[in-house]
């Protein structure tokens, strides 16, 4: 995504993804839509929207590792948001603690962290990040799922083409290095993905969802050393890398039957 935003601005590269994502699945899931699921869709895709897009500026502005650390803070406030309709699962606790330790331990360098702008961005993206996940699980079920996802890829790719006028300079350089990016973050990312993911979330909680994506960092980390030569500055990154891969155990290794039982019924049956 980086490496795209060289021969595109933010939103526009934004909407160029999440367009070819939504004609990434359209072939095989148009019969499924129904109209019947907007508010659904709308609230999931403005959040969604509002998230990849301060992600996008966070690129521009910082390091892709750091980006990804400041990401893993949607875990703790997707739980705490989730924390006040149910109580949390002992894996769930165990990923968030495992999940911010290992970022933060992956990313440290021996000396304090100051955020820049593009930091901030990451951290901003994290709320609508968190209500995104939060939405989705309210609104996906078996019958809702493929128009959740079909929805929240044309509302973001709306809304980011209509908005980018208004808070950048709209710029796009066809090249093969963009379209190439475009099929990975578009089609795959966008498209693949997030059809899987809002089908998941029928299953599973959003936390769950958040802890299982907490690996990121390290994947993260890995291709920035390839692709731009960033390198980890010490063991303690390993370590780190370490903890987020024991955060993605995290639900095999406290296994709970289905979703977790709301805060309420629970306090019903002690």
């Amino acid at each position: 995504m980086k490496v795209c935003l060289e021969y595109s601005s933010p939103l526009v590269f934004s909407s160029l993804s999440f367009g070819a994502g939504a004609l990434a699945i359209v072939y095989g899931t148009y019969k499924d839509i129904r109209f019947k699921y907007w508010e659904g869709a709308l609230v999931v895709g403005l959040s969604m929207c509002a998230s990849s897009a301060m992600q996008a500026y966070a690129l521009n502005h910082t390091l892709v590792a750091k980006t990804a650390f400041y990401a893993i803070l949607d875990i703790p406030i997707t739980a705490v948001i989730e924390f006040q309709s149910r109580y949390l699962d002992r894996g769930e606790i165990f990923g968030v603690i495992c999940a911010v330790l290992g970022a933060f331990l992956l990313s440290w360098n021996g000396q304090s962290i100051s955020p820049n702008i593009g930091d901030w961005y990451s951290i901003g993206a994290c709320l609508p990040s968190s209500i995104y996940f939060v939405a989705c699980d309210h609104y996906s079920t078996a019958e809702s799922k493929t128009s959740l996802c079909m929805g929240q890829l044309l509302v973001t790719t709306i809304v980011c083409a209509v908005i980018s006028p208004a808070l950048e300079i709209p710029r796009l350089e066809l090249d093969w290095v963009l379209l190439g990016g475009l099929v990975i973050t578009g089609c795959l990312s966008c498209g693949v993905a997030l059809f899987v993911l809002t089908w998941a979330q029928i299953y599973t909680t959003p936390t769950r969802t958040c802890i299982i994506g907490a690996p990121e960092p390290v994947f993260a980390a890995i291709v920035a050393y390839f692709v731009y030569g960033e390198r980890l500055d010490s063991y303690v990154n390993v370590i780190g890398g370490l903890f987020l891969l024991l955060a993605l155990l995290s639900p095999v290794l406290f296994v709970t039957e289905g979703k977790t039982v709301d805060k309420h019924t629970l306090d019903d049956m002690v």
